[in-house]
């Protein structure tokens, strides 16, 4: 009897430890195909905390255009006034400015609306705004067939007027736009068009789409300001250095000391990369020595110093002002001051050479920047490190965009018929879609919706990706996820465009008691956009490769044994261009031709000046598409372009070249005969217009700034398989979740075999009792 009970035991056992085994197989079977959809997906969904909140606003963002949308559909265009042509009465005021819209828009259909972005600067008292809108209509707009345009400004309607044709005239408007309603930083001003079509049974829906407003691209906002005091608070940088008074940058100096440590003059490039962000068609920051900052009628000045080279009138001027330079052996120091002229005056001081960067990319980060509203601040060592890592953590992929990064919010779209809005991608001009890109879009829309038409629509730029049709069932929460198609990688576009048509079944022209048709994209929708890395070098894909993903990366720049303010100056200005966009946080670095060493050039190299005085670029004449003589007062003719002698004495080059030192780095050599051609070069980099005539990857400029452009590299083959720390690199998620899946799969198969051996212990010892 106590055999059969053991039996019963010993069966009772072995049938737990094979339920065991199977569930644990069922869980192990779970997760290797989670882990192999993850690496097969690439899962693109960043990181996120629910804080329960989160849609609060964009509720009621819905709601007041929803209420607005309601209004316009409610309102009768024969009612509407006549377009206001009379320029409004304006305040005089010290300056004003203009936003011209930068392209035309078409509003097609019935109902439709289109968006202009403006921007108001912290540093200015608004003092009055109103829009130019110049249109023209289609022949189907008359006084039979009504139209309205209103326009909203932040989701508020200011102004509505009816619209109808007039033969061979461009029409225009005048709209105020209230000043109570502007808020600092980016403003939306919304045209919504309202047509009337119907017949006898209702909307004339086959001829909707010909009915069109069309908005030219010579609208435009016009503000009036005076300028706000800024009592030297830093978090208006970088104003007034560069600003809507002055765009160009005309009369600033980023200035280093005399000694022109490399630490100095590293920090004073990264920043002129910064600042020249901010300028309009030209350029005309200077970079130099402190000497010289009077000879080259600097007005306004930023002085980047270890402490042991600051000028000591600099000392006394901060001594007046209280300030300690006793201890910034763990810190920089970042004064706003006014020198002895009243002039704004930025410095930047430290103990530490590696600090004096640290200040640089505070300055660059709009969110640590917006922090400092106070004259003086410190900036502690290695805090850049930290606040990179702090971005990396909330963007695990470079290229991974919320649309919450992109425009504060998520997206909506109320009323009926078809919709779009464009998303401005922060993009510089070296990007190139990668064949990697995903988009995932999460959207929901309105019940009552005519789901055999209604849908969405992606475009890279104005090429349609993606659709999916509208279903009731997922009207809660639907999900557009998909690759980017082969036919746009390798393109680049400023924008992605998404379109909703939103159709309901038998509406009228006039709107009934219905509930407003809608559709929102929240605010966590990503946009995977990784850019390829291109192969060949040239001017057409500049930045590339000195900026990657928006950050100046591994750039190295050599200067002569002793630069004066005139090298510093060209270099800036080609700091500038390999920088334009740049954001905080990347990677350069300066030293001497007579420090450089091929054990240490792993870096995008940039080089300036003559053979005589830049002994780096002397020595690599050899490797110059056009070399210097042996004099190096003349370039040598190729087997491409015979140079006359005449000629050959007064151009200037940039020569885009593969380094020597390095495999996938490059060299950017800006060379000249003598002052005169470095000044050539320096003029047309200063110009927007001008050195968009940079192609190829080598430019000749002669004295009347005319450019001779070639072509000399062979493009290689871009389609080598990724090296193991790239696809780790763009796949980290996947990655991540693949190593916990095997490291789960391994701990639970030990606990199978734990408990079989256990069961068969178990076995022997019942046998051996026997």
């Amino acid at each position: 009897m106590e055999k059969g009970i053991l039996n019963e035991r010993n069966n009772a056992m072995r049938k737990t430890v094979h339920k065991v085994i199977s569930i644990l197989c069922c869980i192990l079977m779970f997760i290797t195909t989670q882990a192999h959809t993850a690496l097969a997906t690439a899962d693109i969904s960043p990181i996120s905390v629910n804080t329960g909140t989160e849609n609060i606003e964009d509720t009621e963002e819905m709601s007041s255009k929803e209420e607005a949308y309601e209004q316009i559909l409610e309102s009768d265009p024969y009612e509407a006034t006549k377009p206001n042509t009379v320029k409004p009465e304006i305040p005089d005021t010290t300056y004003q400015n203009y936003f011209s819209f930068d392209s035309s828009r078409v509003l097609k259909g019935i109902f439709s609306s289109t968006s202009f972005y403006f921007s108001i600067p912290k540093y200015w008292d608004t003092r009055f705004v109103y829009t130019v809108i110049e249109y023209n209509t289609s022949k189907l707009i008359t006084e039979e067939v009504p139209a309205s345009l209103t326009f909203m400004v932040n989701n508020t309607p200011v102004y509505s007027c009816n619209v109808s044709y007039q033969e061979g005239r461009t029409q225009l408007v005048y709209v105020t736009i209230p000043i109570e309603l502007l808020k600092e930083g980016y403003n939306v001003l919304e045209a919504v068009s309202y047509v009337r079509m119907y017949d006898t049974e209702g909307c004339t829906e086959d001829q909707s789409w010909s009915s069109w407003i069309n908005i030219s691209e010579d609208s435009y906002v016009y503000a009036g300001y005076e300028l706000i005091e800024d009592n030297n608070q830093i978090s208006f940088f970088p104003y007034p250095f560069v600003s809507t008074v002055n765009p160009t940058g005309e009369g600033t100096a980023i200035l280093v000391s005399d000694q022109s440590d490399n630490s100095e003059i590293a920090a004073a490039m990264y920043l002129m990369a910064g600042m020249s962000s901010h300028t309009s068609e030209e350029n005309k920051i200077s970079v130099g020595l402190y000497k010289d900052a009077q000879a080259n009628k600097a007005k306004n000045r930023i002085v980047i110093s270890l402490t042991e080279n600051l000028p000591e009138e600099l000392r006394l001027l901060l001594n007046d002002e209280k300030v300690s330079l006793s201890d910034l052996s763990n810190r920089v120091m970042v004064k706003r001051v006014k020198d002895e002229r009243q002039n704004a005056m930025l410095l930047i001081v430290s103990d530490q050479k590696e600090n004096l960067m640290e200040a640089v990319h505070m300055l660059l980060d709009e969110e640590r920047l917006s922090q400092e509203k106070i004259s003086t601040a410190y900036v502690k060592a290695n805090s850049a490190s930290l606040a990179a890592e702090a971005k990396e953590l909330n963007q695990l992929i470079v290229g991974n965009y919320k649309i919450k990064d992109l425009i504060g919010s998520g997206i909506t779209y109320i009323g009926p018929f078809h919709h779009e809005e464009i998303l401005y991608l922060p993009f510089g001009k070296d990007y190139v879609l990668s064949s990697a890109g995903k988009i995932s879009l999460k959207f929901r829309y309105s019940e009552n919706l005519d789901f055999n038409r209604s849908l969405i629509t992606v475009y890279w730029g104005d090429v349609p990706i993606a659709s999916k049709k509208l279903l009731k069932e997922y009207a809660a929460g639907d999900e557009l996820t998909f690759t980017m198609p082969a036919d746009v990688v390798g393109t680049s576009a400023t924008s992605i465009k998404i379109a909703f048509d939103l159709e309901i079944r038998d509406l009228f022209c006039t709107m009934r008691d219905d509930r407003m048709p809608w559709a929102y994209v929240t605010e966590d929708s990503v946009l995977y956009l990784p850019s390829k890395e291109l192969t060949k070098l040239s001017f057409q894909h500049f930045p590339s490769p000195y900026q990657i993903g928006g950050t100046l990366s591994d750039v190295m720049l050599i200067t002569s044994d002793e630069p004066d303010s005139r090298e510093l100056d060209l270099l800036g200005k080609v700091v500038a261009l390999c920088g334009e966009n740049t954001k905080a946080y990347g990677d350069l670095k300066v030293i001497r031709a007579n420090e450089f060493t091929e054990a240490d050039s792993n870096y995008n190299i940039i080089t300036v000046g003559t053979s005589t005085d830049n002994h780096f670029l002397k020595s690599i004449n050899d490797q110059l598409y056009f070399a210097y003589n042996e004099s190096g007062n003349a370039f040598l003719s190729n087997s491409t372009l015979i140079l006359s002698d005449h000629y050959a004495k007064e151009i200037a080059t940039f020569q885009l070249l593969k380094s020597p030192f390095a495999s996938q780095r490059a060299i950017l050599a800006v060379g000249g005969t003598g002052e005169d051609t470095l000044e050539q070069a320096k003029l047309l980099l200063a110009s927007k217009k001008e050195r968009a005539g940079l192609k190829g990857d080598c430019v000749l400029l002669d004295s009347d700034l005319e450019l001779k452009t070639f072509e000399f590299m062979i493009e290689e083959d871009g389609n080598n398989r990724p090296s193991i720390g790239e696809f780790v690199k763009e796949n980290k998620q996947p990655v991540v979740f693949t190593v916990m899946a095997i490291a789960a799969m391994g701990m639970l198969l030990l606990a199978a075999v734990l408990i079989l051996l256990r069961a068969r212990s178990h076995d022997k010892k019942e046998d051996k009792s026997e």
